[in-house]
């Protein structure tokens, strides 16, 4: 039955965003052209609006979005489009599952000339487009009685990708928590994110961690917790406890890029010297 009026049907899968096409094999009247709508149906039940793109091609565009992860149907009324005794044309197509993940990168903690900045970033993927409106009113931060957050977003009104920054954290004296979150469960049933976030007392510099995402690249990164004195000289501060060690190192904010000049063995050992400054030096 398809194949006698229908050549193609668009893509078994797709976004809740996209357009329905269905691209028939015979000619219609111009009559029946300008009704189509009436001759189609959506299961389950769905407003729509159509338009044609050439002769034979039609495009079905739902007035509101549909669900993620459910089988639907277009159904074509044969027996009222073509005038004769065929069943209806029944098309089935579903839409892309829903997922939705955060990545978060660490704090990062500058010097602007007359005071530290201490902000950090992430990015919110989703497997298919949503709403950047929706993210947004879903995500929480918080930290103590710090009324000074704000989040900065990058990102279209409907996309895949949403990079976020979070700025105006405060470096109390004593240690403090920022809580990032959000619930989107209503869009992905497991899309509910929590993360706690030390942020360290004020007067505390000490060396936090080395990130290194893979061991084959080409730089580690030796993350502080305070911005550093970024003209100072390096020069024997990073050594390693395998034997002589030739690097390149530039200063980010709080972290020393490290680029070693040839390539070192897995089990290799950076020793830091506690002669490194902050910018207060």
């Amino acid at each position: 039955m398809l194949n006698k009026y229908i050549s193609s049907s668009g893509q078994a899968n797709i976004s809740v965003k996209d357009e329905i096409m269905i691209r028939f094999k015979v000619d219609i009247s111009d009559e029946k052209r300008n009704q189509i709508h009436n001759y189609l149906r959506i299961s389950p039940k769905a407003n729509f609006t159509c338009k044609w793109n050439g002769q034979h091609e039609v495009l079905i565009y739902p007035e509101n979005r549909l669900t993620h992860g459910r089988p639907y149907s277009v159904i074509i009324n044969t027996k009222e489009l073509f005038g004769n005794n065929d069943e209806d044309i029944v098309i089935g197509f579903n839409t892309h599952n829903l997922s939705i993940h955060c990545s978060l990168d660490k704090l990062r903690h500058s010097f602007d000339g007359t005071q530290e900045l201490t902000t950090i970033s992430g990015e919110i993927e989703s497997s298919d487009d949503i709403a950047i409106a929706t993210v947004k009113n879903a995500f929480k931060v918080n930290q103590k009685d710090n009324a000074n957050l704000n989040v900065q977003w990058t990102g279209k009104e409907e996309g895949r990708s949403f990079e976020f920054k979070v700025t105006g954290i405060h470096r109390y004296e004593e240690a403090s928590n920022l809580n990032i979150s959000y619930d989107l469960t209503q869009l992905d049933e497991f899309a509910k994110f929590e993360k706690t976030v030390d942020v360290l007392p004020l007067k505390d510099f000490v060396y936090s961690e080395l990130v290194q995402e893979k061991f084959d690249a080409s730089y580690v990164s030796l993350i502080f917790s305070r911005a550093l004195d970024k003209d100072q000289n390096l020069d024997g501060l990073i050594k390693s406890k395998s034997g002589e060690f030739k690097y390149k190192s530039e200063i980010v904010d709080n972290a020393i890029n490290v680029y070693p000049e040839s390539r070192v063995a897995e089990n290799f050992d950076i020793v830091i010297s506690e002669h490194i400054k902050d910018y207060r030096g």
